[in-house]
């Protein structure tokens, strides 16, 4: 590797030698315009040649990726015109860009809904080397994983006292065990195979009660459809980050349906009518009505939740009021050591007469 960087540097050097080796007062003479000429300019201009290369990747990249967008909502787009009222984060404005790989939009103005939220998530199409590089590494390394088009829809309802807390999820096979464990709340549901599911499809819920109320007819055929689209379709009262702290752990509830951001004719149809089916849903859970049994588990599973949660922030305060202690034994340790013969010698003897009156309390307490 050095061999080749010493014969680069050469190289360079031979590109330069005839300027530098002319004399100062002959560079003087030839004034500005013969110095340009004079100088070799190969390498510039192939550093600017490499840069406008870079330039160009880029601005094709971010034109790919707002492309893609711009033709997948325009596919999805009269389901929501004909669910809300406002579709877009303003008036004027369908888009917000958060980045070259990032986009965002809103839709509001409906019955049984707060409002709905579209990420966008797409490959690094701007900066091509680093998403050849980072899928050349997922083919060898399990945590670096392939970058993919996504899009993920989340519809917020109104608060109502008549939707019930509970987590139910219809989740592709393919990835399913990814998406478990990026998903807090899915760790807490029982994945279980149905004949009434698309073979590409499980469930992942709470209760089997969930499975038979909610997968309605309607969403069957639509299901039947989207085994190359959906990869998950998810009702949850709980956060997707694991909660560390009480606030975090309440949650409102809410649905979430998150794709795969295809653009042909097929998979932009079928984008349209699983989110058709995520807006039926947000008003088929407010009739939704859990046994008893089913109910009673299922706030079980909070309870548990939340006391694990209680439980390790007990468990982290005694771990520092611990290590406070401890570094308050370091400091006296030290402090006793700066002391002379004498001052020791006293610390010592009050040591002594504190654990004597300890002692002594001790025994008055057991007679």
């Amino acid at each position: 590797m050095s061999g080749i960087g010493a014969q680069a540097i050469d190289y360079i050097n031979k590109l330069q030698s005839h300027y530098y080796s002319t004399d100062y007062e002959k560079l003087v003479e030839l004034g500005f315009l013969g110095r340009v000429k004079l100088y070799d300019w190969h390498l510039e201009f192939a550093a600017l040649g490499i840069i406008a290369v870079l330039v160009l990747f880029y601005q094709l990249g971010s034109f790919q990726n707002k492309s893609i967008v711009d033709t997948w909502i325009k596919g999805v787009r009269p389901v929501l015109d004909e669910n809300f009222y406002q579709v877009g984060v303003k008036e004027d404005q369908l888009l917000i860009k958060d980045g070259a790989q990032l986009y965002t939009t809103y839709a509001s103005g409906r019955i049984n809904i707060s409002g709905l939220l579209i990420n966008f998530g797409l490959i690094s199409r701007q900066n091509y080397f680093v998403y050849v590089f980072e899928s050349l590494l997922s083919n060898f390394f399990e945590s670096v994983k392939p970058q993919q088009d996504i899009v993920e829809i989340k519809i917020k309802p109104f608060p109502n006292e008549r939707i019930n807390n509970f987590i139910f999820a219809v989740v592709n096979k393919d990835g399913m065990n990814e998406t478990r464990n990026d998903n807090y709340y899915l760790s807490l549901t029982k994945t279980s195979e149905s004949t009434s599911l698309p073979r590409e499809f499980v469930f992942m819920s709470e209760s089997n009660e969930l499975n038979e109320s909610l997968l309605t007819e309607e969403f069957k055929t639509v299901l039947s459809k989207a085994g190359k689209v959906l990869k998950y379709f998810a009702i949850t009262d709980l956060p997707q980050t694991k909660p560390v702290s009480e606030s975090e752990y309440k949650s409102a509830p809410h649905l979430v349906l998150k794709l795969s951001l295809k653009t042909d004719r097929q998979s932009v149809e079928t984008s349209k009518a699983l989110i058709e089916q995520l807006i039926k849903f947000s008003d088929l859970i407010t009739k939704l009505q859990l046994k008893h049994d089913s109910a009673k588990k299922i706030n079980g599973v909070r309870n548990t939740e939340l006391a694990k949660i209680k439980k390790a922030i007990e468990e982290q305060k005694l771990e520092e009021l611990k290590e406070q202690k401890l570094e308050q034994e370091r400091n006296a340790r030290r402090d006793l050591a700066k002391l002379s013969p004498e001052e020791q010698a006293k610390f010592d003897k009050k040591q002594r007469e504190k654990r004597e009156r300890r002692q002594r309390n001790r025994q008055k307490q057991r007679m």
